[in-house]
């Protein structure tokens, strides 16, 4: 039986984190912060205020695709808490994961720095997320096993409306 993986996927700020958790702990499945898989030399760079590259980031990709495979390896569904802002990145993710769906967590930058100047203990500046901003690839249609929801709720209507999308894929 193919096992199921939810990607909860953005730039920082948007809530991957809390609503990825909430999202699992919902269905039942495991939760994996893809933060915690970050490799070190991405956090120092992170850390240090410079953008991660493609390079960087498909290191994290190929982490992020293994733990996955491991945990479906166990006969557990997952929903994995992961950026995804480019689609070669998505790409990536579907070439190693099987029965997989997006949620891509949309919101304005300025809601999101807002967010984000409240946030303790993330190694994540405001600097950064602008560059994630302009880096991010929006999904478009080709991408069918995408959907996006608004983040302009409370965590517990926007767990609703992602819960809503999955057994209703064509609504909101």
């Amino acid at each position: 039986m193919n096992r199921k993986c939810i990607v909860v996927m953005g730039v920082t700020s948007s809530g991957k984190s809390t609503i990825g958790a909430a999202l699992a702990e919902q269905l039942n499945y495991v939760f994996i912060d893809g933060d915690n898989l970050q490799p070190k030399s991405n956090i120092e760079k992170i850390t240090k205020k410079i953008p991660l590259t493609d390079e960087d980031r498909s290191l994290w990709m190929s982490k992020i695709c293994t733990t996955v495979m491991d945990q479906n390896n166990r006969g557990e569904d997952c929903v994995v808490a992961c950026g995804a802002i480019k689609k070669k990145y998505r790409s990536i993710l579907r070439g190693c994961l099987t029965n997989t769906q997006f949620v891509y967590l949309k919101a304005d930058l300025d809601a999101l720095l807002e967010r984000n100047a409240h946030r303790k203990n993330h190694w994540m500046s405001p600097d950064l997320l602008k560059n994630q901003f302009i880096a991010l690839e929006e999904p478009d249609t080709s991408e069918k096993d995408v959907f996006t929801v608004p983040i302009n709720h409370e965590v517990d209507t926007t767990v609703k409306n992602v819960l809503s999308r999955l057994k209703h894929p064509t609504e909101i």
